[in-house]
């Protein structure tokens, strides 16, 4: 262990230097009896979550310098996997059960991968047959004392996780995430929050999603306890009475759940919430301060930041007196950038620059910036600017008065109809205003015609929006108007914007 390492404090992280499971290291010597993670309707001790992982530790110990795939689901296998390859210092690739064959397959192709661990039968059957397959056999190891055959050394610029999201070609690409990246991540959160072992960390993720990396890691650096949300069909209740049946302290969610359960808000009472954490999407002003009352004893922190920028990069703290005026278009601002970051906007002429109240496509250079991705792809969005590597985020803000930036939408949600410039989250807020529905807007092009359609979260059938065109320009009210029951979400939890264009394709 280096001797950066801070081993006497209850906030525990790692340094450069130290494999990522370092923390939950230190807490199986300091606490083995403690709850780790309750998964599948079963608690499991540090001790207990260890003795799994090492048993599949100790059949890829002679695979450090490789990319290691991992089969995901909701159980103690997967959580097991991912800690016996972070034991080894090697880079770990989720391998969600949910995607399809043939993204598994180009994934596995891409990242030549030549090593997967397995636990289920089924899932085996589908992987090439140039891959060689490792089983997570349940099996538990002897003592805890075998902790101390791992090496907790690792340098710095070791991969500790790969995922994969789309590209720009619509093939998935791989971000290699580094020890360096990761330690910059856990470093901010070790200054800025005081997590104890008596907490209780929300996992409601997908392992294949970046965000799993905090409610996992954050939570056994600090030794307390992963509660794994069951993997039902109404996956949004599924949260709500994980952190009610176990008085979760710490919830880190998408802003999609609080969507989806908006109706159910006001009957909703969660005292047990000590700290209430959103990523991954846009953040709404509106169901956020439903949400406040919810969690009495909580602060809402918004935050963001893509993959490529270590989970996240930025921290809005929400205040019901404030926040509603420094929202825009329903939509909470994300904040300021951690420190040790840089932002520069760019605006459609490809100048650079960083001012208030003047709007362009975000980009960030820091500790939490990958260096390249895999194989190089999409290349475009790393560049360099005196002499620092900064990442385009493809989001489109502006700086405040107070310092922080407003989201104004994705720099592909900003189309243009009839040579106007449309902004989507605009006549979003706008359609939630008049009429009250969860909706979303996209762009389509039919007959080379580029068309606004909305779809709305309704069993109803009203009017074709006609009241918009008392605030909106005539170019900006959707055309076409499609009703749904549920939204499509990603294996992420956000809507699905792919889907949605399938759907409206077929009307």
């Amino acid at each position: 262990m280096s001797a950066n390492s801070k081993l006497g404090d209850e906030n525990y992280f790692v340094d450069d230097n130290s494999i990522i499971s370092a923390g939950f290291l230190y807490w199986l010597k300091k606490t083995p009896d403690a709850i780790a993670i309750f998964v599948s309707g079963k608690s499991y001790t540090y001790k207990e979550l260890f003795q799994l992982s090492f048993s599949v530790y100790q059949n890829i110990k002679h695979l450090k310098d490789e990319i290691i795939g991992v089969q995901c689901s909701d159980n103690i296998e997967s959580y097991a996997q991912i800690l016996a390859v972070s034991f080894l210092g090697a880079a770990y690739l989720p391998l969600n059960s949910k995607f399809p064959i043939e993204r598994i397959d180009q994934i596995c192709e891409d990242a030549e991968l030549k090593h997967v661990i397995c636990f289920n039968d089924d899932f085996i059957k589908t992987l090439s047959e140039k891959l060689t397959i490792i089983y997570s056999d349940n099996s538990f190891s002897n003592q805890i004392h075998q902790a101390d055959e791992i090496d907790y050394s690792i340098s710095n610029s070791a991969i500790s996780y790969i995922l994969y999201t789309s590209g720009s070609t619509g093939e998935p690409k791989g971000v290699p995430v580094s020890r360096k990246n990761v330690n910059a991540f856990f470093k901010y959160y070790s200054n800025e929050y005081s997590f104890k072992p008596s907490d209780r960390f929300l996992q409601p993720y997908e392992l294949s999603f970046d965000v799993s990396v905090f409610s996992m890691f954050c939570a056994w650096n600090s030794g307390a306890s992963v509660y794994v949300v069951p993997d039902k069909i109404n996956k949004p209740i599924e949260i709500i009475k994980t952190i009610r049946d176990h008085q979760i302290t710490v919830v880190s969610m998408v802003p999609g759940v609080l969507q989806l359960l908006e109706k159910y808000l006001p009957e909703i009472h969660l005292p047990s919430v000590h700290y209430s954490f959103f990523s991954g999407d846009a953040l709404k002003q509106s169901l956020a301060s439903k949400w406040k009352k919810c969690i009495p004893n909580s602060v809402i922190h918004n935050f963001y930041g893509p993959t490529e920028t270590t989970i996240v990069c930025s921290r809005y703290i929400w205040e019901e007196e404030n926040s509603q005026g420094e929202s825009l278009n329903d939509i909470v601002p994300i904040g300021k950038l951690f420190p040790n970051h840089t932002a520069l906007l760019i605006d459609e002429n490809g100048n650079y620059f960083l001012e208030q109240g003047r709007a362009g496509e975000l980009c960030i250079s820091g500790d939490q910036v990958i260096g390249a991705y895999l194989k190089n792809k999409d290349a475009y969005r790393l560049f360099i600017y005196n002499q620092t590597v900064f990442y385009k985020t493809g989001d489109w803000v502006e700086l405040n008065e107070k310092g922080d930036f407003v989201f104004l939408g994705r720099t592909d949600e900003q189309v243009k109809i009839n040579g106007f410039r449309v902004e989507l989250n605009e006549i979003e807020n706008e359609i939630k205003k008049q009429y009250g529905f969860n909706n979303k807007v996209i762009a389509i092009e039919l007959n080379k015609i580029s068309q606004l359609v909305a779809f709305l979260q309704s069993t109803e059938r009203e009017n074709q929006l006609q009241e918009l065109k008392l605030n909106l320009s005539a170019y900006m009210i959707p055309k076409k108007v499609i009703y749904l029951q549920e939204f499509p979400l990603n294996s992420n939890g956000k809507i699905d914007r792919k889907q949605l264009i399938k759907i409206a394709n077929q009307f």
